[in-house]
């Protein structure tokens, strides 16, 4: 009896184990699609949260409705704000507040709006030094956007 069924488990499970290994990757897919995903709650039409404004990378803000043709003419500078060494960063603007970064190793957080617009909330300085002999720069700024 013991070698009849060693012999069909022997044969059997090369056959088994594709067959199990597909149950397994159907059931774990099944329930990945099935469990109902969390959303955030949605931000501001205003919002540029990152770098060319959306995970997709489409540069489009297709929810803007204060920028049209009729007030576009009327845009003016309120305020600019400058990086020593240059900035080649995108600006990230969330809730009123534009944080920003500079060739200086600074990140800032600037106020975009209001009476307090073109005012740092806060600066930090990121310098990160690259050490070792060769290296060139020794220092090295930001040169990428906020994630």
């Amino acid at each position: 009896m013991k070698s009849i069924q060693g012999l069909l488990l022997r044969r059997c499970l090369p056959l088994l184990l594709p067959v199990l290994a597909g149950l397994v990757l159907w059931s774990t897919d099944f329930v990945a699609h099935s469990t109902p995903q969390v959303q955030g709650a949605a931000a501001p039409p205003s919002n540029w949260p990152t770098y060319n404004y959306n995970l997709a990378a489409s540069g489009d803000n297709t929810a803007e409705t204060a920028l049209t043709t009729t007030t576009f003419p009327n845009l003016k500078v309120q305020w600019t704000a400058h990086g020593a060494n240059g900035i080649s960063a995108q600006p990230i603007e969330v809730g009123n507040i534009v944080h920003w970064e500079a060739w200086d190793d600074n990140m800032h957080a600037t106020t975009l709006n209001g009476t307090n617009a073109g005012k740092d909330i806060w600066t930090r300085n990121l310098s990160v030094t690259t050490g070792g002999q060769g290296c060139n720069p020794k220092s090295v700024g930001i040169a990428s956007a906020a994630a």
